[in-house]
């Protein structure tokens, strides 16, 4: 009876073993086969990336000069929310 038992659990995970890497050989060719569809320039999306640069450099410019004047100033909810934002995000 214990053969049995042995010999059922060995050929339920022979098949789902074989089961297992024919699904896996159909993903690999499916992943092969996306690959080459999707191609994507290299510059992609580097204009937009250079003018949020440049608005950055000119906000955090303005930032330093309202500190160094002393006239930067924010909400302890303003603060706050920005915290929460950062942590919970």
């Amino acid at each position: 009876m214990k053969i049995d038992a042995l010999t059922r659990l060995f050929s339920v995970n022979s098949e789902s073993y074989k089961a297992q890497t024919t699904t896996n050989a159909i993903d690999q060719d499916v992943r092969a086969k996306n690959s080459e569809a999707v191609k994507v320039k290299s510059d992609f999306g580097k204009a937009q990336v250079e003018q949020s640069d440049a608005d950055r450099q000119a906000k955090v410019a303005s930032l330093k000069k309202q500190v160094a004047d002393g006239t930067y100033s924010r909400s302890s909810r303003e603060v706050a929310e920005a915290l929460a934002r950062e942590l919970f995000a």
